[in-house]
């Protein structure tokens, strides 16, 4: 049996569990830097929700229930910092809107105090020599083509007479 921080440990795991099993949602992979759009529920018994899109700019206990992580937002002309705890009931849906570059740290503070845009808000940071998007890959499929056979070209052979003169 377990016991200690261990038991309260796989607890919440379970429970954890649990909740990502009932939700009818995936939560997206997102990092810090990334443009989110969190959908919440302003009242649960009304099924009335607000849509918020920011940037993503800090993330506190990852591997735990109380995962939780801030996005900056603005709201009637107003830049808002909103605290948004992941298991909660009252979020509805996350999606990631855009990527940032994979570079960043987990927390940003500074985000807030730079006097953002609107349109700016929306924007991913991106950051880094050789950057690399996120963003996923795209198969190309191959096509063969009707006068290729196994990577050689078939080419039409022409017969000679069989009299030389």
């Amino acid at each position: 049996m377990h016991r200690g921080k261990t038991l309260i440990a796989e607890i919440e795991k379970e429970y954890k569990d649990k909740i990502k099993a009932s939700r009818p949602f995936k939560v997206p992979n997102f990092r810090s830097g990334d443009v989110v759009d969190v959908t919440m529920f302003r009242s649960l018994s009304e099924g009335k929700f607000n849509k918020h899109r920011g940037i993503v700019y800090s993330m506190k206990k990852p591997n735990s229930i109380d995962k939780s992580f801030k996005i900056h937002i603005n709201e009637a002309d107003f830049n808002l910092s909103m605290m948004v705890k992941e298991y909660s009931p009252m979020v509805a849906k996350i999606e990631i809107y855009k990527y940032g570059s994979n570079q960043l740290r987990k927390k940003m503070n500074h985000i807030p105090l730079m006097g953002l845009s609107k349109t700016r808000i929306t924007e991913p940071i991106i950051k880094g020599r050789d950057y690399k998007p996120r963003e996923k890959k795209v198969e190309v499929s191959r096509e063969v083509s009707p006068d290729k056979e196994k990577g050689k070209i078939k080419r039409e052979s022409t017969k000679l007479d069989d009299k030389y003169e």
